[in-house]
């Protein structure tokens, strides 16, 4: 593969727009920013983005795939480990909330992202979200049948546990990380009290 200075200078030039752009999104909204915006952050003219992108949307459709393709890496990671279900969810749980701490632009974007896939009336925007947003789901549901399959849990449908998870999980994370009104919270112990709640509950046994 040419990694020539040329090259090394068009690929940093690339990544310093999709930052830029990323942080705006997460803090605005992709409706509220405007590629004037993402110029100005990213100290390049207006020009030059149309050297590398198309347009916004072209700009935050690269964005999204790459963070979901990131979350669903990590979570084929974790469903590669001879760990049970439980262990799983407690792992996968933790890694995101770390990376949430760790990454809060990227984060506050998947936020919205979860929004735009809900509500957004963009079939182009909600297409390319949801089939990102699919492969994560077909490894979760995989875990869950091999946990049903171990005796490791209830026989419960996969997909409706996914999306509680995720329901439970993202706005959570959004308070307990992100949140004003909340002390900043620590991901290990977070995710071992979403992982408590989840196989144990809170009713007295």
């Amino acid at each position: 593969m040419s990694n020539t200075r040329k090259d090394r200078e068009r690929n940093f030039k690339k990544r310093e727009i999709l930052e830029a752009a990323k942080c705006l999104f997460a803090e605005k909204g992709y409706h509220l920013t405007t590629l004037e915006e993402i110029a100005d952050k990213a100290e390049f003219g207006k020009g030059t983005i149309y050297n590398y992108f198309k347009n916004k949307d072209d700009i935050y459709y690269e964005i999204i795939k790459v963070i979901f393709e990131e979350y669903s890496a990590m979570l084929e990671c974790f469903s590669n480990k001879e760990i049970g279900f439980r262990d799983f969810v407690l792992e996968t749980t933790r890694a995101t909330f770390k990376y949430a701490v760790e990454n809060s632009c990227t984060m506050m974007m998947v936020l919205r992202a979860r929004i735009d896939l809900f509500y957004s009336e963009e079939k182009g925007k909600r297409a390319v979200i949801r089939k990102h947003n699919m492969r994560s789901l077909d490894i979760f549901k995989q875990k869950i049948e091999e946990g049903i399959k171990k005796g490791e849990i209830n026989e419960i449908d996969p997909e409706k546990f996914v999306f509680l998870y995720r329901s439970m999980v993202f706005p959570f994370m959004q308070v307990m990380f992100f949140s004003r009104i909340t002390k900043k919270a620590d991901p290990d112990e977070m995710a071992e009290f979403v992982t408590d709640i989840i196989f144990n509950g809170i009713a007295k046994k």
